[in-house]
C-alpha cells in the first residue's frame, strides 16, 4: 500500500510505526497494534496502473511455489514468483482465476502452529473477504489450493460461504455486489471508538471518506466501507456485543 500522510492510521486506530532491515530492499514500514506487528507499507505506481490497495497474504499453502503453479493450472496469472525476503520468508504475487489479487506467504520461521483465527483486539485485522463472480467456483479453487472447508449461511444479503481450518474460521467469500465489478479480497479491522458512527467521524477527520454503510449484520455487528487518505479501500467493523 502506498505510505498514507501521517497520522491516518496511527489517529484512526491507535496504531504504531516500526521499521526492518529487509536486505537490498533497506528498511520496510511496518503496522504495529497490541504490541503485534501485522502489516505494512511499501509504495505504490499508480502511473502504471496500480493505485493504492489493501493486500492479503495467504500462508495456508504447501509452498509458494506448488500455490503459484495451482494458480496458472486454473487460469490464473503470477505477477512475481517466489522471492526470498532474509530472514522474513518466501512470497509471491499472483491473480485467481476469476481475477482478484492474492499473494502467498511462507514465514522462515518454522511454525506449527494451528491457526487460531482473529485475536478480537480493537483496531486489529477482524476478518478477511473474497467478493467474486463465480462464488461457487471460488470456493472450489480456494478450498483446493489451502485444504479449507467450507459450509454456508444466511446473511440477510444472499448466499454467504465461510471458510475454516478445522474449527476456526478464516475468511468469507460472497458474490459481487450491485455496482461492483472488480473480485477482489477486502479486509475487516476492528473499530477502536464506541460506535461506528464516531468511527466515520474520525475517519473523515484523518482524510479519510465513507463509501457504503454502515450496514447491520445479524450476529456479526455492524460494517462500512471506507478509504483511507489516500484512495485504499478497506472495511471498519463493530462486532456485535
Amino acid at each position: 500500500m502506498q505510505k498514507p500522510p501521517n497520522p491516518f492510521y496511527t489517529g484512526l486506530f491507535g496504531w504504531k510505526l516500526d521499521t526492518m532491515n529487509v536486505g537490498e530492499g533497506g528498511p520496510y514500514t511496518f503496522f504495529v497494534n497490541a504490541d503485534k506487528g501485522f502489516g505494512g507499507i511499501v509504495q505504490t505506481d499508480p502511473a502504471h496502473g496500480i493505485p493504492p490497495h489493501w493486500s492479503s497474504y495467504l500462508e495456508a499453502v504447501p509452498t509458494v511455489d506448488e500455490a503459484c503453479e495451482q494458480i496458472l493450472a486454473v487460469g490464473g496469472s503470477v505477477l512475481q514468483p517466489g522471492m526470498d525476503i532474509p530472514g522474513i520468508g518466501r512470497m509471491a504475487f499472483a491473480i485467481d482465476p476469476q481475477g482478484a489479487r492474492i499473494n502467498s506467504f511462507k514465514s522462515a520461521q518454522s511454525d506449527d502452529t494451528p491457526p487460531s483465527g482473529y485475536s478480537g483486539a480493537k483496531g486489529g485485522i477482524s476478518w478477511v473477504e473474497l467478493m467474486a463472480t463465480d462464488p461457487t467456483a471460488a470456493v472450489a479453487f480456494y478450498c483446493s489450493l489451502t485444504g479449507w472447508t467450507s459450509y454456508d449461511i444466511d446473511m440477510g444479503m444472499g448466499p454467504y460461504t465461510v471458510m475454516q481450518d478445522g474449527d476456526v474460521m478464516l475468511a468469507g467469500i460472497m458474490a459481487l455486489p450491485d455496482g461492483v465489478t472488480q473480485p477482489a479480497w477486502m479486509i475487516y479491522f476492528g473499530i477502536v471508538q464506541e460506535t461506528m458512527e464516531e468511527a466515520l467521524v474520525e475517519l473523515k477527520r484523518f482524510g479519510g471518506q465513507d463509501g457504503m454503510g454502515p450496514m447491520e449484520i445479524p450476529t456479526v455487528g455492524t460494517i462500512a466501507a471506507v478509504a483511507d487518505s489516500t484512495g485504499a479501500w478497506f472495511n471498519l467493523m463493530r462486532s456485535s456485543d
